[in-house]
């Protein structure tokens, strides 16, 4: 895998330790979204469906800014991350279909409605961090972060036959666990609170509904990350 091919490089180049305190600090992983929307849309009637992510899929990297020493083993950091993400829509519907009959469900036919989104997140916040990372030491081998913070985002989505493009901030809540094991390796959670309109149009066509909606009430992002240039990071004082 290419994060595992890039720690065991970054390891390997152990006897350059002069390593920029940013390099240190940087992270990469992979990403896995999970994300909770209501789907409205009318036409002779207001039609409303709870739809959710499916296997969606992302990449994200990032670093830190130490601003303050808070102890030997806590700082508080400015936390920039990058994310990318491909959500998939998935949502099974019951409709009645007069055309087709069958004698396990008569006239209704269930089948999926699919959907997908581009979306580019970039978490701005505050960190606190603990242990071994906070000031890029060796020991405690256990670390962790709490922030919070705002994360602007961009997102084009595709459902059924309506589509948008929206970019909004909203904020988050971040949590991660760390451990040292030569390089550094993490899991993190981020969770965006508030409303995120992936589609919001009115439109007078027959080919797609004359208003839709795609609304996000909940966004959830867990994260698998890896510190390359952790090798780099001191044995005793920061």
């Amino acid at each position: 895998m290419p994060i595992i091919a890039l720690g065991l490089i970054s390891l390997s180049a152990n006897a350059q330790p002069r390593v920029p305190k940013a390099l240190q600090r940087f992270q990469i992983g992979y990403s896995f979204p999970k994300v909770k929307a209501e789907y409205r849309y009318m036409l002779d009637s207001m039609t409303t469906e709870k739809v959710s992510t499916k296997g969606g899929f992302g990449v994200t990297m990032g670093t830190s800014i130490p601003l303050t020493k808070i102890g030997d083993q806590s700082s508080l950091t400015f936390g920039i991350d990058g994310l990318f993400n491909m959500l998939v829509w998935d949502y099974e519907k019951v409709e009645d279909d007069y055309a087709y009959y069958s004698s396990y469900t008569g006239y209704s036919q269930q089948y999926t409605v699919t959907g997908g989104t581009m979306q580019i997140s970039v978490p701005l916040g505050i960190d606190f961090k603990f242990g071994g990372e906070a000031n890029l030491l060796k020991r405690p081998i256990g670390f962790g972060t709490l922030g919070a913070g705002v994360m602007p985002t961009a997102a084009l989505t595709a459902y059924q036959g309506d589509a948008g493009a929206v970019i909004k901030a909203l904020p988050y809540l971040k949590g991660e666990l760390g451990i040292y094991a030569g390089v550094g390796v993490k899991l993190r959670a981020i969770y965006s609170m508030g409303t995120f309109d992936y589609i919001k149009q009115k439109e007078n066509n027959p080919y797609a509904s004359e208003s839709a909606s795609l609304k996000a009430k909940s966004n959830f992002t867990f994260s698998i990350l890896i510190m390359p240039f952790a090798w780099a990071w001191n044995k005793y004082d920061w």
